[in-house]
């Protein structure tokens, strides 16, 4: 069976501990991976964006206990994990020398791409996301990622497209008494007038796209460590979920 990743499991496989690691080892053994742009966006728009971030701070401190301490001060929610994660293990890869990190700094960035597609048998590319096409610039040595913003005024992908062929799908998610209000109001409006399902709002139904791009196929599941998001969009569009248990880690 074929199992499309999400951006959590994906994130999980190259930067949770070892016990997650196992966990997810159990729930994928024997089975095809794939994932999809749409996921390589996320990616790109969450970890490679925080590493960015990172980067630049490291740049400004030049220092190992500095860095942390800027990472609390000036980043929050979900990026201040991440970039704590990030930078914890391009510390402990180093063996937390000063040196040995700045040397390191460009090689972890491309690292941290190249190893979305670990293991990866097929990338799905229905929506075509603009963001899984970001690309890093360095002006003065300084990076920046490029092509990570959508706009709804520009035609930079296939998500009209993409959910035009699956107005049967979301209808049915209309229907689920399980599936969050925010997101049906955002459908409605959507089917309305095409252009709302793009910008912020595409960002808001990810979960619902990374599913949808599962359905119809055969023998297709999806992985996910959100299970309370997931269930109910899987549960309408009829694709298994699989989920790792984190509990007691």
């Amino acid at each position: 069976m074929k199992v499309v990743l999400d951006t959590t499991i994906q994130i999980d496989r190259i930067f949770g501990s070892n016990k997650r690691l196992k966990r997810i080892d159990e729930v994928l053994r024997g089975n095809e991976l794939i994932s999809t742009t749409y996921v390589l966006g996320e990616y790109f728009y969450n970890i490679v964006n925080d590493y960015v971030t990172l980067y630049n701070i490291f740049l400004q401190e030049n220092d190992i206990e500095q860095t942390g301490c800027r990472i609390t001060e000036k980043v929050f929610g979900r990026s201040q994990g991440r970039m704590f994660k990030l930078f914890n293990n391009l510390a402990a890869n180093c063996d937390y020398d000063l040196e040995l990190i700045k040397d390191n700094l460009d090689n972890y960035l491309h690292i941290i791409i190249e190893r979305f597609y670990d293991e990866l048998v097929e990338v799905l590319n229905e929506t075509e996301c603009n963001k899984a096409k970001a690309f890093v610039t360095y002006e003065d040595g300084i990076p920046k990622l490029e092509n990570i913003f959508c706009s709804k005024k520009e035609e930079q992908c296939q998500i009209c497209e993409f959910w035009k062929k699956r107005k049967e799908k979301l209808e049915l998610l209309l229907e689920n008494e399980k599936y969050d209000d925010s997101l049906k109001d955002i459908i409605r409006k959507s089917l309305l007038k095409a252009e709302n399902f793009k910008g912020r709002n595409c960002q808001k139904l990810g979960d619902t796209v990374i599913v949808s791009e599962a359905a119809g196929k055969e023998e297709m599941a999806v992985c996910s460590s959100n299970r309370q998001d997931f269930e109910p969009i899987c549960e309408s569009m009829g694709i298994k979920l699989i989920s790792p248990d984190y509990s007691n880690l």
